[in-house]
C-alpha cells in the first residue's frame, strides 16, 4: 500500500449537528467514551498499510490539530511528514450540500503535487464514518477490476437515512459498474446501495479531474463522476461489515446506543485491527458501594456514585450520589450533581447539571446540551 495515499475530507453532509460543532470540527466529535469520529477512518487507513495521509479540516481547526498532534497515536512519523493537516471548509455550492468538495483539493494542490512519484491511487474518505474496515481489500478489488474509480457502498444499510444520502445503481454483466448516482428518495434511488463517502481513484484520473475543475469551475467530485460514467470505468465495492455515517443528532445518538450492544462492539473493536485513540493517562474509574451501573460504557477517570443505565460516560465524568443517568451520552469532565435526572440526552464537555435538576428527552429527539453550560 506504499503506492496509495489517504485523504480524509471535511465531511459537509451534516444536519442539525450545530450545537456539537460550535467549538469543533466534525472530525473531533467525541463518540464511545474515548474516541473521536476521525479515529475510525484514520485507524482504518493506517491498519490497511496507508502511511501517507492528508486530513482536510475546517476553519474550526484547533480541536483537530490538538487531537491529531504529530500522529504518534496512530504510528505516524512526524520526521517523514506522514501526516499533513490541510485547510478547508469552503462550501461554495450555494443552496446544496457539497458532498466531496473539489475546491478543498484545489486549495491544497501543493500537497497533491508533492506526493511521491510512486503513488498510483488515492483513498478519499469522509471523517464521520464509524467502521472497522480493511481498506486494503477494497484497493485490491479496484486494481483487479482495472477501474478508474471505485465507490464504496453498503447494501441494505441498517442505519436510518437522516440526510441527503446517495444511492448507487449498479448494473451491467457483472453488476459491478455504477450506472447512476442518485439522492436516496429520488426516482430509482431506493437506498439499497448507500454510498459510504469513500472513493478509491487512480492518481492520473484524479489529477485530470482537478486540472479540468480549475477550468470548468466544477465543485463536487460526485457531479464530475456522474457526468463521466460513460467515459470512466466506475465500479462499486460492497462493504459487508458494520458501518454508520454520522451526519445528524439522530444518527449520532443511534450509533452511540449501538455501541452498547456486545455484538457491535465485537465487530468494531475486537477484530484483528485496533481503532486507535489519543492516549491519556487517567486513573481507573471509581465506583462507590452505592453506585449502580447497567449496560453502559464508562471511560477511565470517571467517578460513579449514582445510577447509570444504557449510557456512555466519558473520561473524567462525575455522577454524584442519588443522580440517575439513563440512555445518555455524557462527554468529558461533566458533573452530574446529587439527585439530578438525565434521560435520552447528549451532554457536551464540561457541562454541570445542578442538584435535583431533571432533563428528559426522547429517543426520537434527544436533548442536546452544548459545551460549558451550567444547568
Amino acid at each position: 500500500m506504499k503506492n496509495t495515499v489517504g485523504v480524509i475530507i471535511n465531511s459537509q453532509n451534516q444536519k442539525d449537528l450545530d450545537k456539537m460543532l460550535l467549538n469543533r470540527s466534525i472530525h473531533t466529535v467525541p463518540i464511545g467514551g474515548k474516541y473521536r469520529l476521525i479515529d475510525f477512518t484514520l485507524s482504518n487507513m493506517i491498519n490497511s498499510g496507508i502511511s501517507k495521509l492528508g486530513v482536510i479540516g475546517s476553519y474550526k481547526y484547533r480541536s483537530l490539530v490538538d487531537h491529531l498532534g504529530k500522529g504518534e497515536n496512530w504510528n505516524l512519523s512526524s520526521k517523514s511528514n506522514d501526516l499533513s493537516i490541510l485547510h478547508g471548509g469552503k462550501n461554495v455550492k450555494v443552496g446544496q450540500i457539497t458532498r466531496i468538495n473539489l475546491q478543498d483539493f484545489l486549495d491544497n494542490i501543493a500537497f497533491f503535487l508533492k506526493i511521491p512519484s510512486t503513488t498510483k491511487y488515492f483513498v478519499i474518505s469522509g471523517c464521520n464514518i464509524v467502521s472497522n474496515m480493511d481498506i486494503k481489500k477494497a484497493v485490491h478489488y479496484h486494481i483487479d477490476n482495472d477501474a478508474d474509480i471505485t465507490m464504496i457502498y453498503k447494501k441494505d444499510y441498517e442505519g436510518e437515512i437522516y440526510n441527503n444520502e446517495i444511492s448507487l445503481c449498479t448494473g451491467g454483466g457483472d453488476g459491478k459498474e455504477i450506472k447512476n448516482i442518485l439522492h436516496c428518495g429520488e426516482d430509482g434511488g431506493d437506498c439499497k446501495n448507500v454510498f459510504m463517502d469513500m472513493i478509491i481513484i487512480n492518481k492520473a484520473t484524479f489529477m485530470d479531474i482537478l486540472e479540468n475543475a480549475q477550468q470548468s469551475g466544477a465543485i463536487d467530485l460526485l457531479d464530475v463522476i456522474l457526468k463521466n460514467l460513460n467515459s470512466l470505468k466506475v465500479i462499486g465495492y460492497s462493504y459487508q461489515g458494520y458501518i454508520r455515517i454520522i451526519n445528524s443528532i439522530n444518527s449520532y445518538f443511534d450509533c452511540s446506543m449501538d455501541l452498547l450492544n456486545a455484538d457491535t462492539r465485537k465487530r468494531l473493536f475486537f477484530g484483528d485491527c485496533m481503532i486507535h485513540a489519543k492516549s491519556k493517562d487517567n486513573h481507573p474509574t471509581k465506583y462507590s458501594t452505592q453506585s449502580r451501573v447497567k449496560n453502559s460504557l464508562i471511560a477511565s477517570g470517571a467517578k460513579i456514585y449514582g445510577t447509570v443505565e444504557n449510557s456512555i460516560v466519558s473520561r473524567g465524568v462525575v455522577v454524584e450520589p442519588g443522580a440517575r443517568v439513563k440512555n445518555c451520552i455524557i462527554m468529558q469532565k461533566c458533573i452530574i450533581r446529587r439527585d439530578a435526572v438525565l434521560v435520552d440526552a447528549i451532554i457536551d464537555k464540561y457541562v454541570e447539571i445542578t442538584e435535583s435538576k431533571i432533563l428528559v428527552g426522547t429517543k426520537e429527539k434527544p436533548l442536546v446540551m452544548e459545551k460549558d453550560l451550567v444547568l
